[in-house]
């Protein structure tokens, strides 16, 4: 199944190309925002490339959860969703194989643009600025899974789609707000840095000072946590509340 997989990519670029398109577009704002401005040295130059990229990671959040509603989405338009089923493939497999397209390519492709864009303004300087692009690339692999696991829990590309841009944009950030006073410091320390978003602005409005040790470890474990939920969900909505032909 891997094979066939691959197949869509191949021929999915009309789909895959309004990555690199629209990224440029965001991007090109960016650059237009940082050279109207004045900068005391080059630092203070690239750091403020860096928080550019948080500022308007939400459009990234916007055009990625898009782009995976129409690469996945097709798969029930066009029923192709079904041949998968009857040849006897778990919700894990069905998921895995769709993961390769939606959590690798797409993430891929942005890294790919925010890299350039940082070589732009020379923002890219050594290792650590490497280390921190390749976690930015993680967390857009994690919206990426998400929104892709909540299509396949839901059955529907606009309706999953919808529930996982509200989900990352407001509703993680909001409920852990809400709890704010009822939990810890400590633990809200902790729930916040859980927050996708959260770990995109923090990776990139205090770049230079982030412990970048600390952000690829809540990285990491919100991304599994959230991947192995969705996936319980997904199971159980396959296999025991809906038809899974439909």
């Amino acid at each position: 199944m891997k094979k066939h997989e691959l197949y869509r990519i191949r021929y999915s670029w009309s789909i895959l190309k309004y990555i690199p398109i629209l990224s440029s577009v965001l991007l090109l704002l960016c650059y237009m925002d940082i050279v109207s401005g004045e900068w005391s040295d080059s630092v203070a130059k690239a750091d403020q490339a860096w928080r550019e990229i948080g500022t308007g990671f939400i459009y990234i959040l916007l055009m990625i959860t898009v782009v995976v509603a129409v690469y996945v989405g097709r798969e029930f338009k066009n029923k192709t969703i079904n041949h998968e089923i009857m040849r006897g493939m778990s919700s894990f497999e069905i998921s895995i194989t769709k993961m390769l397209g939606c959590s690798v390519c797409i993430p891929a492709l942005s890294g790919v643009c925010l890299l350039i864009y940082l070589l732009i303004f020379r923002a890219f300087r050594g290792p650590k600025d490497a280390i921190g692009l390749i976690l930015i690339t993680l967390g857009i692999s994690h919206i990426a899974s998400t929104v892709l696991m909540w299509i396949l829990i839901c059955k529907n590309a606009v309706v999953g789609s919808l529930i996982a841009f509200v989900k990352i944009a407001f509703a993680e950030t909001f409920f852990v707000e809400l709890l704010k006073n009822l939990l810890s410091q400590k633990i809200y320390q902790i729930m916040n840095k859980m927050c996708v978003l959260t770990q995109i602005i923090n990776l990139t409005s205090d770049h230079s000072r982030i412990n970048l040790a600390d952000a690829a470890l809540f990285i990491c474990i919100s991304f599994i946590l959230e991947f192995l939920v969705l996936q319980i969900i997904y199971y159980i909505t396959s296999n025991y509340l809906f038809d899974p032909g439909v």
